[in-house]
């Protein structure tokens, strides 16, 4: 359900506050670039629309560097998936890049590969976060599978089916209540997250961790008994089917998914279906009707996000 907030004068001190915790653990600013949606009317010198061309983010890249000396990136992983295919393929050298920062999608270990290949110089990070709350957690620099939470600003907690707190490991869905905004205030607030807490190894602080961030429910499948199945188990295995350049699952009703899908050129487009509809079948634990759909491009939505999987299932 979307909702409307606006934060409050002492909130806004808090992110900024934890956004410079964040670049210390870093080591401090670097001139950057940043690759995100924009909403209409903002202009920055560092800032480029998400939602143009894969190859025009490059083209802005490249000055920026050699102009301003622009050698961090900042995006969402799933334009970095993008971003690193495009670098790759056109064999292009970006090993002036220092800093690589994801945000907003969820980050798996798939975008982490493709950037260390793309950008081999890059210091990786990644932040889970929110419109409403801001930054709930930020990945550690000593052990880059937890993102440790922003516990001065916020309660994180993790439930399970029965309301209970999860142990370390256990998957079940975040709940939050943010201690600072008063103008709009959200307490025990289910983000329609599913994350699993962790105790981290590190010895960079003492704030309480997560050790796996699933991401939206909303963007979860579901089986016929009506439970959610979390997309990110199949797309795994979708992202590596031959000549799948591009996709998008939307689930319409129980027994129907309409596949959107862009394809690389000289692929026959039956193997396609044929090794989609299998891996679709093998995940969602039935045989649902499956309506394939060819692009020529999968926009993002206006907020510049990109969802690979869209569950329309009521209930």
């Amino acid at each position: 359900m979307p909702v409307r907030f606006s934060w409050s004068h002492k909130r806004s001190q808090r992110e900024q506050a934890s956004a410079r915790l964040l670049l210390n653990w870093l080591g401090g600013r670097l001139p950057r670039t940043r690759i995100v949606g924009i909403k209409d009317g903002k202009t920055d010198a560092d800032l480029f629309d998400v939602r143009k061309p894969v190859d025009a983010p490059v083209e802005f890249i490249l000055p920026r560097y050699r102009d301003h000396g622009a050698v961090s990136l900042v995006t969402y992983p799933t334009n970095a998936e993008n971003l690193c295919r495009f670098v790759l393929e056109n064999n292009l050298d970006m090993s002036f890049v220092k800093r690589f920062s994801c945000f907003a999608d969820t980050f798996e270990a798939h975008h982490e590969n493709l950037i260390k290949l793309a950008f081999p110089n890059a210091q990786l990070n990644s932040t889970y976060s929110s419109a409403e709350l801001g930054s709930i957690a930020v990945r550690c620099p000593q052990e880059p599978h937890f993102h440790h939470i922003m516990a001065d600003n916020l309660g994180v907690k993790i439930f399970d089916e029965e309301g209970m707190p999860c142990a370390d490991g256990q998957v079940g869905k975040v709940v939050i209540t943010d201690y600072f905004n008063r103008n709009s205030p959200f307490i025990r607030y289910d983000i329609g997250d599913l994350a699993a807490p962790g105790n981290c190894p590190c010895d960079t602080t003492r704030l309480p961790a997560l050790q796996t961030i699933l991401g939206k429910v909303r963007g979860a499948l579901k089986g016929l008994d009506g439970k959610p199945i979390m997309f990110s188990h199949v797309n795994v295995v979708l992202r590596d089917i031959p000549g799948l350049r591009q996709y998008q699952v939307i689930q319409e009703a129980l027994d129907k998914i309409r596949f959107r899908y862009v394809a690389s050129q000289g692929f026959v487009e039956q193997d396609i279906h044929a090794a989609v509809t299998a891996e679709l079948y093998d995940f969602i634990g039935f045989q649902p009707q499956i309506e394939f759909q060819k692009e020529t491009i999968i926009s993002r939505d206006p907020n510049g996000k990109f969802y690979e999987s869209i569950c329309k299932v009521l209930g």
